[in-house]
């Protein structure tokens, strides 16, 4: 089993880059994914794969593949770019604005890597991109001050934090949501510490950036912390964390199922993912929402629900979650669950989503609409699962702790 476990882990990495052309990534192997003139439906896609190429060791791919991003991806205001995608969405943004802390965060990974990897090209590679991660920073500052000076917000819930869309699908559904706000928080310190520890030697001109951005950081954690003391359920009994609402908004109540509606159901999918995938939860906190998602219909085999089917889509950061809190038996059932019922046998194909029952003909992991899943059939984020989920089995890095998790389920 363990052989098959390591034949799995590369051919999902293996099949993740066969959906590059050139330096191009994607997010799926179907021809609407590659309409001309299109960013990617979710800017979380290059997040994932860089972060997989990197936590892999292959470290030269993930600087080539990320710089490419960035030169084609980042407007001359320091937005992200989602192409012509949804112009409709606000800052004509087709995706959750967690992206751009995830971003901040890679971006300062990568050029971390490439000095450790290649001293010159770290140098050349630090010259050419760093600039236009300034960029992203000075935006993202300027959505912070934007948030921390509105007066429309003080001694509300939302006091302090950023509003934007929450995911492609519900991008007009925009507000002040707590897994967008933690990953700003998570980026914002990130790159500070790049600016603030590497610069000096390597980007001078952007060093004065990084006690501001640790500030910043800081400061937003402290707002978010607060917010979620405002709005969260506690239990009446000894006053534990129950459940973290995905919105910061007063008069919240729990979900009694993970798929009673739209906004549970994009909660159990992503926004509870990348919350807790930042960690800047404290850690019963962290773990009672994860509990509460699980025994809240939230999962089949370990594998995140949605609606009447399955969708593993953006899950690495529950294993990522359960790891960290030591919840090992609930890393496992992810991991392998969705190895085996999830992923194609002996393939390691993964769509973006997959029926529970099987269908008319008996097969179990057809395409859930034959009508609209035909065009990505081929998913990264799912296929890539196993890659990351076994390489954390060995170590994984903690945030803010300077602490590894060295072999915890090896």
């Amino acid at each position: 089993e363990g052989a098959r476990q390591i034949d799995t882990a590369r051919g999902s990495l293996v099949e993740s880059l066969s959906l590059y052309v050139g330096l191009w990534s994607n997010y799926g192997d179907g021809a609407d994914y590659w309409a001309p003139g299109s960013a990617l439906p979710s800017q979380e896609i290059p997040v994932v794969q860089k972060k997989n190429l990197l936590e892999t060791g292959l470290i030269g791919m993930a600087a080539d593949r990320l710089g490419w991003w960035m030169d084609h991806y980042i407007n001359a205001d320091g937005s992200l770019s989602t192409g012509d995608w949804e112009l409709s969405c606000p800052f004509h943004f087709a995706d959750g604005f967690a992206d751009y802390g995830e971003m901040l965060d890679i971006m300062a990974r990568v050029a971390r890597s490439q000095i450790g990897y290649n001293h010159d090209n770290a140098t050349a590679w630090i010259d050419a991109h760093i600039p236009q991660a300034v960029l992203v920073v000075n935006y993202t500052y300027t959505l912070r001050m934007q948030a921390k000076n509105d007066p429309a917000t003080k001694g509300t819930p939302a006091q302090g934090l950023i509003w934007g869309p929450p995911e492609h699908d519900t991008c007009h559904s925009p507000g002040y949501y707590y897994h967008n706000n933690a990953w700003f928080i998570r980026g914002m310190l990130e790159i500070g510490k790049f600016l603030n520890d590497v610069c000096p030697r390597y980007c001078p001109q952007y060093a004065s950036w990084g006690p501001t951005m640790l500030s910043e950081g800081r400061q937003l954690w402290t707002d978010f912390i607060t917010s979620i003391n405002k709005t969260a359920t506690f239990t009446s009994t000894s006053g534990e964390m129950y459940w973290i609402p995905p919105i910061a908004a007063a008069g919240q109540t729990p979900f009694k199922s993970m798929i009673e509606s739209t906004v549970a159901e994009y909660s159990n999918f992503r926004y509870y993912s990348e919350l807790l995938g930042a960690d800047v939860l404290p850690s019963d906190w962290s773990v009672a929402l994860q509990q509460f998602r699980e025994t809240t219909t939230g999962t089949v085999s370990g594998i995140t629900r949605w609606s009447d089917h399955l969708d593993d889509m953006p899950s690495s950061y529950y294993l990522a979650a359960s790891l960290r809190d030591d919840r090992l038996e609930r890393f496992l059932l992810l991991q392998y669950g969705h190895m085996a019922n999830y992923m194609g046998r002996g393939t390691w194909t993964a769509t973006e989503q997959l029926p529970i029952d099987s269908d008319a003909n008996g097969f179990f992991r057809d395409y859930l609409w034959s009508y609209l899943e035909g065009g990505i059939d081929e998913c990264v984020p799912s296929i890539m699962l196993p890659g990351i989920a076994t390489r954390w089995q060995f170590v994984l890095e903690r945030y803010d702790q300077q602490k590894l998790l060295n072999g915890s389920l090896a």
